[in-house]
């Protein structure tokens, strides 16, 4: 872990505009950048073990963690073969970190980075990497709150949406029971068969 304060909360929002977040409804093994224990979705790192649709995979989530700070620090430190350097800015960054040619949006990426950690996108890789003492993220109490506050809702969201799809399920499980108990009852039912009474159960359960 980094004792650059600035440059970890800038790793950690790139970790956010990447996608990276665990199981859930949507992505039941967690999103690809999870997946491969890649929070900055690096196409390439020194440290991977191999690769998985494309991006990075790490052995360990630590591993990728200090894949994207060490990533970035050579990038600040102009030791890449991109144009980055200390004087590069965050726009300059995105646009190779994410670039349009991939079907991506470097400027709004920049701008909600930026934003995220309270800094102007013309802020330079040298202020990210070796910040004075007089720039600090504009982070407050509030603002972590109403951060605290989303996640919350995220999650309640989920559940809700998880409660709902198993009371449905549960719903149509019952009139699909009555449906089959009201036909001769068989061993066995072909695809259709079974399709034709679970088309019955639901149209029933929607008219009552």
């Amino acid at each position: 872990m980094s004792n650059n304060n600035l440059l970890e909360q800038f790793a950690l929002a790139i970790k956010k505009f990447e996608g990276w977040f665990g199981p859930c409804i949507k992505f039941p093994k967690g999103t690809i950048s999870y997946q491969n224990n890649n929070p900055g979705n690096l196409r390439w790192s020194r440290f991977q073990t191999g690769k998985n649709q494309g991006f990075a995979v790490f052995k360990t989530y630590n591993d990728g963690w200090k894949a994207l700070i060490w990533d970035i620090t050579l990038k600040a430190q102009g030791k890449t073969r991109t144009s980055l350097g200390p004087s590069s800015t965050l726009y300059d960054f995105f646009s190779v970190w994410a670039p349009g040619s991939d079907g991506n949006k470097p400027r709004q990426y920049a701008e909600n980075v930026a934003k995220h950690i309270g800094i102007s996108p013309n802020t330079t890789l040298r202020e990210i990497y070796e910040p004075k003492k007089d720039i600090e993220p504009i982070r407050n109490l509030d603002d972590l709150e109403k951060e605290n506050l989303e996640l919350k809702r995220h999650i309640n969201d989920l559940e809700l949406e998880f409660s709902e799809c198993q009371s449905k399920l549960d719903h149509y499980k019952k009139a699909f029971q009555i449906e089959r108990n009201n036909v001769d009852k068989k061993p066995d039912y072909t695809i259709p068969e079974i399709l034709t009474m679970l088309l019955k159960a639901i149209l029933r359960r929607k008219e009552q």
